[in-house]
């Protein structure tokens, strides 16, 4: 299955997993996926090739890309620096919760404004991580699950979308196409905003989880 919808396509595995199984076309789906790009290259590696309109320009992938959106939104609606940092901080204290994390030292608001800039208007402290790691999930029908004995997580619903490839393809850098896909996946659970308790968003840069919001 080829996707391309970057950090988000094992949650669209998921979704074409769960079709697969209701159809009788398998009985366990397997989603895995695992990455050595720190110890491999140092740098995000990307098997997308680049617009000719942002090659021109030499524009950095994908950071530029986000961080043009993010000057876009500080244009649009007065996004503070500090509102960018409290994304980061936050991301830091969840890692320190998990042994696994690859960063769990502390991370003040001080030390997120004196970080190195990268692309304005992001430094270091607001761009995604290159680490190594691998994950896997098991898939199988309801009535399979029950007899397992971890506790089983019930995919209630999904959706996808995807609008464009590049950013110079974006209509408004401040809008995603989560802005469908969200309330695809909730009517399709069959549940509103107020039903959800934990909310999981893509964090690669600041941007997102405040895009996505």
């Amino acid at each position: 299955d080829c996707n391309r919808t970057g950090g988000s396509s094992f949650q669209t595995h998921v979704i074409h997993a769960a079709l697969a199984l209701e159809a009788g076309q398998c009985d366990v789906a397997l989603i895995a996926y695992g990455s050595n790009q720190r110890t491999g290259s140092g740098k995000l590696v990307s098997a997308m090739r680049q617009s000719p309109y942002e090659q021109a320009f030499r524009l950095a992938r994908p950071i530029g890309g986000y961080a043009l959106a993010a000057s876009r939104y500080q244009a649009l609606y007065g996004l503070k620096k500090e509102q960018l940092g409290s994304v980061a901080i936050a991301a830091r204290q969840w890692a320190q919760r998990n042994p696994d994390a690859f960063m769990r030292e502390a991370l003040s608001m001080e030390d997120y404004l004196a970080a190195r800039l990268v692309a304005d208007p992001f430094s270091v402290r607001d761009c995604c991580l290159v680490t190594d790691g691998a994950g896997a999930i098991v898939m199988v029908r309801a009535e399979r699950a029950k007899d397992l004995a971890a506790r089983p997580v019930f995919v209630l619903g999904g959706a996808a979308a995807v609008w464009h490839k590049d950013i110079t393809n974006m209509p408004e850098l401040t809008v995603t196409a989560a802005s469908v896909s969200g309330p695809r996946a909730m009517a399709h659970a069959g549940i509103t905003p107020a039903d959800v308790d934990v909310v999981e968003l893509y964090d690669a840069f600041t941007i997102n989880t405040i895009l996505f919001l």
